[in-house]
């Protein structure tokens, strides 16, 4: 709770029933998992989290296939992005640009 208290400033633990009842309620869970799940809601929630958001085991159960793939989707640019900070990235020359223009034409038209 020290940590919630810490990010969230507006969540106060001065009231011992308070730490009882999420005591009870967290006592089952996985520690590890626990402080994954709260750093999880610390970098996506501006509010403070609930004990089921600390306690679900596994957050992609809980998503929708396609916010699944639009999280796979910008991992992905992501990791591009830092690729092409970090390493000495050319741009892609003019006669690839055209191979891939005309391999996706195929591919569009072969599935027509």
């Amino acid at each position: 709770m020290k940590l919630i208290t810490n990010v969230y400033q507006n969540f106060e633990v001065n009231d011992s029933s308070k730490i009882e009842v999420w005591t009870a309620i967290l006592r089952e869970t996985d520690v590890i998992e626990a402080k994954q799940n709260l750093m999880d809601h610390f970098r996506t929630n501006k509010f403070p989290p609930t004990p089921a958001d600390i306690i679900r085991s596994d957050r992609k159960q809980s998503l929708s296939v396609y916010e699944v793939q639009r999280l796979e989707t910008e991992q992905h640019m992501f990791e591009l992005k830092e690729y092409q900070e970090n390493e000495d990235v050319k741009p892609m020359p003019d006669y690839i640009k055209k191979q891939l223009r005309e391999l996706r034409m195929k591919v569009i038209s072969d599935e027509s």
